[in-house]
């Protein structure tokens, strides 16, 4: 993997239940690492060919291999686009490419918040 390809700086976030002051249940994302990205969003054909195979699949996203991310695991960066904080869901397994413990891909779906 070339680390010029990775120029987004992401937050890893899993879930993490928590309770709020009245001691409801309340969901809450704890980042549990920071990590260089490729943030790639979808073409239009690449997006019909995604919706077909995995539902509402938006970004491709690689970084270095982790053993630590799944399939519930979020990504949290800002895109410098003025649009603020983007959030990505990662919605699929985690692609190990190439079986080598190199990189991951991860298949993401954007979060509007």
């Amino acid at each position: 993997m070339r680390a010029g390809r990775l120029q987004w700086r992401v937050q890893l976030q899993r879930h993490a239940p928590t309770t709020d002051a009245e001691g409801s249940p309340a969901d809450d994302w704890a980042t549990f690492a920071t990590v260089w990205a490729d943030v790639q969003p979808l073409t239009a054909r690449e997006l019909l060919e995604a919706a077909q195979a995995e539902g509402q699949i938006s970004h491709q996203v690689t970084i270095r291999y982790r053993r630590d991310v799944t399939h519930n695991t979020r990504l949290l960066f800002n895109a410098g686009d003025g649009a603020g904080s983007r959030v990505l869901d990662v919605v699929a397994a985690p692609i190990d490419v190439g079986m080598n413990h190199r990189e991951l891909q991860l298949l993401c779906q954007e979060r509007q918040v």
